[in-house]
């Protein structure tokens, strides 16, 4: 199953090693940079670290914009979730 909300894409799946369900999340605009999770808020957590820790290495204004376009977009996503998950990582 596959949830989008704006630019944050959410795919629900079983997970064939493990026989369990898994989730992945990914940003629309960076579809190679995904990360999974228990829940949507934990894996989107897991993407909001992930582009926040890359985001120093990213080459050029233009490319940098488009990073910080999607952490916001991932924020925004994770202001909107209703409950959190104990644990997950904090937008903030």
């Amino acid at each position: 199953m596959i949830h989008t909300q704006n630019q944050i894409i959410v795919s629900e799946g079983p997970c064939e090693a493990h026989g369990t369900a898994h989730i992945c999340v990914h940003h629309r605009e960076f579809p190679e940079n995904w990360t999974e999770g228990e829940s949507p808020r934990v894996a989107a957590g897991h993407l909001l670290n992930l582009f926040l820790k890359n985001l120093d290495s990213v080459g050029g204004a233009r490319h940098r914009e488009r990073v910080e376009h999607a952490i916001a977009d991932i924020r925004e996503y994770l202001d909107g979730l209703d409950d959190p998950t104990p644990g997950a990582p904090h937008p903030g």
